[in-house]
């Protein structure tokens, strides 16, 4: 493992490792300053023919509790 949070560039995509969970401020950082020359397209995108998505129940919300003596 690097001794440092690692960025790998592929295509316009940025991949982030921190390593260590300590480093995800510094990781932060490194990324923010490689996409400081980032501009949005200007497109507008609609995506209203997606459907809503569903939101999931949780564990706890399926389980079946019972008391145990």
């Amino acid at each position: 493992m690097p001794d440092t949070p690692t960025i790998i560039e592929a295509g316009n995509a940025l991949y982030a490792w921190p390593t260590k969970l300590t480093f995800a401020p510094l990781l932060a950082e490194r990324v923010a300053q490689r996409l400081q020359n980032v501009e949005p397209s200007g497109q507008n995108n609609d995506w209203s023919f997606l459907p809503d998505a569903e939101i999931a129940e949780t564990p706890w919300d399926k389980a079946r509790w019972k008391k145990l003596n």
